[in-house]
Parts: C-alpha cells; structure tokens; sequence
C-alpha cells in the first residue's frame, strides 16, 4: 500500500513524501453484508442476534471454540441432547399411590413414570427404562412435598451424559447418572393425571405442564 503526501503553497509544489506500507491481515474479518440480511448469529460467546433481536435460547451443554470469525458454534453432533418435563401439583392428604406423568408403550407399561407411591416419607417415585430396555427406579430424598399446597417439579434428562435431575421449587433435589448416553425409552404414549389403563388417578392439582425436547437448565427451571 503507497501512500503519497504533498505540500502546496499558490498552487506550487514545496514538498512531496511517498511511504510505503505492509498490511497483513491474520484473521478473516466480516464483511459488510448484502441488503436483505435480518439476523446473525455470531456465537461469540452467546446465541445473541447481532442484527435484530431473535436471540437464540442456549441449551445446556452448548459449546464454544475457535471460529472462522473470532469465536464459533461448536457442537458435538447429537441432535437429541434431552427433554424436560415439567409441572405444578398440589397433592391431597391420600394414602395411595398417584401417577403424575409419563411415557406408556402400547401395553400401558412403564416407560418413563413419575408417582406418588404409599409412603409416610413423602416421597416421589422416578421410574426410567432407558433405549436399550434396562429398567432404572429412582427415590427422591424424604419430604420432597407437602400435601395441600402447590409444588413445582421439573424433570431433566441430558443424553450426552446419561443425567438425569429432579427438581423442586427450582432447586434440584435429585440427581443421577447411569442412564448412559443412548436415551430414555420415551415412544409411547404421554399421559398426565393417571396411567393409561386409568389405574394410579391423581388425587389434587395439577397444572401448567410442559414438555421441552431439551433439558433445561437450573436457571431455567
């Protein structure tokens, strides 16, 4: 790159200086976009939309490394990271056993059931077959609830490590690993309220329940 510097005086030339310079550029930077462009996603860091405001929601587990622009995406190839589910429930003084929600083959068996079972302890029953058919029962710690009054509880499944989270309240009170990473059996039916077969009702509240196809995280629930 050559740049000429000139000094005049009543049109006279006094003084001409020429310099030469070497420009490298190291890194690819961006370019100024075509008209039309209505959102980017840079990944520096964030899904923030640099142009409009469609921010993106991160998932748990996102990742970032070096781009082809400063920072990137970087991901792992599974598109199935997990599923959340979640809800509000307010229990009655019952002492039999409740099924809040789950996932039910075309037999009425349990795929993926979360109970209330007969228990003085006040518990809650967390019942995962993972994919490759392996029966998994869990028990949330002592008190998890009290009856007649509303609770919030979110379940959280994260493949790429085979983790598994009970929250309550918005404060995870159950967690475990041993799922493995090949997923939770979750092709049958979805049913809220009772199993299938209509054994197990629900006896109290339930309400606002929602199904994620990832997990959410801590902050989110």
């Amino acid at each position: 790159l050559a740049l000429t510097g000139r000094v005049y005086l009543e049109g006279e030339l006094l003084y001409e200086k020429e310099r030469r310079l070497t420009v490298i550029v190291d890194q690819p930077s961006s370019a100024l976009a075509p008209a039309g462009l209505v959102a980017l996603w840079k990944g520096e860091g964030n899904t923030y939309d640099a142009i409009a405001n469609f921010h993106g929601v991160e998932p748990s587990g996102l990742k970032y490394g070096a781009g082809m622009v400063h920072q990137g995406f970087a991901f792992e190839g599974a598109s199935d990271t997990g599923f959340t589910v979640e809800c509000w429930v307010n229990f009655d003084s019952s002492s039999v056993a409740e099924s809040l929600f789950g996932w039910y083959d075309a037999n009425g068996n349990n795929e993926l059931h979360v109970s209330r079972p007969v228990s003085s302890t006040r518990v809650l029953k967390l019942e995962v077959k993972s994919a490759t058919g392996a029966l998994n029962t869990f028990y949330t710690p002592d008190d998890t609830y009290s009856t007649n009054r509303w609770h919030h509880f979110a379940l959280t499944y994260y493949r790429p490590s085979g983790e598994l989270r009970f929250f309550r309240d918005g404060l995870p009170c159950y967690e475990g690993v041993g799922l493995g990473t090949n997923g939770c059996a979750t092709s049958g039916d979805f049913c809220f309220g009772g199993k299938p077969d209509g054994s197990q009702p629900l006896r109290g509240g339930l309400d606002e329940l929602s199904v994620y196809n990832r997990p959410l995280g801590a902050e989110e629930v």
